[in-house]
Parts: structure tokens; C-alpha cells; sequence
């Protein structure tokens, strides 16, 4: 549509004039906005706290797990026995979900803080050992695998910082917020971030 991608360009500092934003500063360039133009702040929470003065946003995270399982071929035929379906949730175990796509199971686990600070090869057998009794793999042993953490995934889902998700509006009439920590009424999911991009834009419309 005619825009422009600059990768790899880090906004270092936003400039203000009365109650609008009037230019943003990146590290080799100033970039300054004319009279009709309006911006989108799409930033994790403590980048955006540093950007714009006055925000209280979400600042206690939450680690989520990932591992990632290669199945043999055997293994494949085995869980396409059991379900057609592409996701499957889990309860009363350590894994919360399950994605499959052909030889590869992946799992995520929510609200993970203690489970990320556990060893890799720890966290291989015990997700592994939800996985297999999800599929019907008892038999088959930990295959080929690769565990991911990150230690601040999403902001912490409790009342208090909940309380501290805001909409897209800011005390800026040119400026708006997205991000899976704005106010959408969902988790800090991509649904959410879907969600808080779409809520910009219609903002950033009635702005113009």
C-alpha cells in the first residue's frame, strides 16, 4: 500500500508538542510527522513506559515454555489414529496444549515461572511424558526435541495488572497504543495483539 519498512531502526525517544506527537526520533534520523498524521505505538510494556511519560502500563511478566518434538514416522501414524484435530488442549498434566503438524508436536505452557527455571533436559522428559499419553506414544521414547523459555512472555494475569491495561487512546490526539497488553478483553495472546492493532486503526481513522 505504499509504506515504507525501515527493519532494524530502533525508536530511541518520542518529541511532543502540546497534545501532539511531532516527531520520532530514531537512532540515525528524525523522523517528524505532518499536521494529518498519526502513529501507532506497538512496543512490549516496559518499552513503551520508557517512550511515553505518564504511562503506567503492565510491568510484572510471566514466563512460557515451549518444546518442539520431532515423531518418527511410526509415531505419526500412531497420533493420526487417535485425532484429526490440528490443537488439543490438556488438563490435569504440565502441558496446557498441544499443536501438531505432520512429525512435529508442539507445546506450550502458560504462566511457566517455576517450570523455566527447571533444566532443558528436565523439561524434555516431563513435557515429552504428556505428549506421549496425549497421542498414545507410551512406548516410544523422547525423540529429538527443542525446548525454548521466555522468561517475560506476557505480562503476569493478575487483578493488579490487569487494572493497568488501557485502551488504544493516549493523552496524545496522534498517537495510539496496540499491543497484547492494551485492553482487548483477551489474555495477552496473539488474538489480543490482533485484536488491540485493529482498535488502533479504527482510532487512528476517527483521528484524521
Amino acid at each position: 500500500h505504499g509504506g515504507q519498512l525501515r527493519l532494524n531502526r530502533r525508536v530511541r525517544d518520542l518529541t511532543f508538542s502540546g497534545k501532539r506527537l511531532a516527531a520520532i526520533q530514531l537512532v540515525d534520523e528524525t523522523v517528524e510527522l505532518s499536521p494529518g498524521d498519526t502513529a501507532i505505538l506497538s512496543v512490549p510494556p516496559a518499552v513503551a513506559a520508557q517512550l511515553l511519560p505518564g504511562l503506567d502500563p503492565p510491568e510484572e511478566t510471566s514466563a512460557i515454555v515451549n518444546g518442539h518434538f520431532l515423531l518418527s514416522e511410526t509415531a505419526e501414524r500412531s497420533w493420526r489414529g487417535i485425532t484429526d484435530l490440528p490443537i488439543l488442549g490438556l488438563v490435569g498434566g504440565t502441558v496446557d496444549w498441544i499443536f501438531l503438524r505432520e512429525r512435529i508436536a508442539s507445546v506450550t505452557v502458560s504462566a511457566a515461572d517455576a517450570l523455566a527455571a527447571r533444566g532443558n533436559d528436565e523439561l524434555a522428559e516431563l513435557l515429552w511424558r504428556d505428549v506421549a499419553a496425549a497421542l498414545g506414544l507410551a512406548d516410544e521414547p523422547l525423540p529429538a526435541h527443542r525446548i525454548i523459555k521466555e522468561k517475560r512472555a506476557t505480562f503476569k494475569q493478575s487483578p493488579a495488572q490487569l487494572r493497568k491495561r488501557r485502551g488504544p487512546a493516549t493523552d496524545y490526539e496522534n498517537l495510539f497504543l496496540a499491543g497484547d497488553w492494551t485492553d482487548t478483553g483477551y489474555p495477552a495472546t496473539i488474538e489480543s495483539a490482533v485484536r488491540s492493532g485493529l482498535a488502533a486503526v479504527r482510532h487512528c481513522r476517527s483521528a484524521i
